[in-house]
């Protein structure tokens, strides 16, 4: 896969940042070396670095500013748009950084994609209105473990972002009218990425989350001839890759709690 994708990829997630900014203090700063993004949230947290310009001749000090500026839990991630990576991730570790996530970032070949057999307990909707928004967060909150301010965040982004409907879309898979699984999709910079896949934990293993990734893709794939692609959990590799994702890079990120 070529170094353009990778760079669409962590972009699509930088745009994602963009669009949570504004709501409950989150606040979203870019510049040509940095992207930051501070939740805002009770627990606060800091993610940065999503953009690193690793030839700067004052990133040492500009991470010593971050580092400064910002008194709560923090995580830099270090990717495709990262120069010189090598050497942000020693200033990292000089500065009591540790990696805490070694995640694949994944493209499908959409020549393996096919759509399995309807499981008919298991019905699946977009959501399109604020009583589906509560369902949405009931197995997203859990699979993320969202305190009650951070939930509250997303139903507002959510209900912003949901009249966008070429550009994004939520779905909740439900067993028997009981909200089970949640995902959803943003196109953005050349590709459409999808995020916040999550299963319930009682309803895992009953082929539930590969029928909300197959609704998901389809319903995107309808609206865009953008690459799909996400970035792949441990649990989630081996769903994904059995459905036709390949691997285009590794993101890395640091951890300072």
């Amino acid at each position: 896969m070529s170094d353009d994708l990778s760079s669409c990829i962590e972009q699509n997630y930088i745009t994602q940042f963009n669009y949570l900014s504004g709501i409950k203090n989150a606040v979203f700063i870019e510049d040509e070396i940095f992207t930051e993004f501070r939740s805002g949230y009770h627990t606060d947290w800091m993610n940065g670095v999503l953009k690193t310009d690793g030839n700067s001749i004052d990133l040492e000090k500009k991470i010593a500013q971050t580092l400064k500026k910002y008194d709560c839990p923090m995580l830099f991630r270090v990717g495709s748009l990262t120069k010189k990576p090598q050497l942000v991730k020693k200033i990292l570790i000089e500065n009591g950084f540790k990696l805490v996530a070694n995640d694949p970032a994944m493209v499908l070949k959409q020549s393996q994609f096919h759509i399995s057999e309807p499981i008919p307990e298991f019905i699946i909707r977009k959501v399109d209105n604020q009583e589906l928004i509560r369902d949405w967060l009931v197995p997203f909150s859990h699979c993320f473990e969202l305190a009650p301010d951070a939930q509250e965040h997303f139903r507002e982004f959510m209900h912003n972002r949901i009249p966008k409907p070429k550009l994004e879309g939520w779905f909740t898979g439900y067993y028997n009218d009981e909200p089970a699984c949640s995902s959803y999709y943003l196109t953005a910079n050349e590709v459409t990425m999808i995020y916040g896949v999550g299963t319930l934990d009682q309803f895992r293993k009953r082929g539930y989350g590969r029928r909300m990734m197959e609704a998901t893709i389809q319903q995107a794939l309808q609206n865009s001839s953008c690459p799909i692609a996400l970035y792949a959990t441990e649990m989630g590799e081996p769903l994904y890759k059995s459905m036709g994702f390949v691997e285009v890079y590794k993101l890395e990120g640091y951890a300072r709690t």
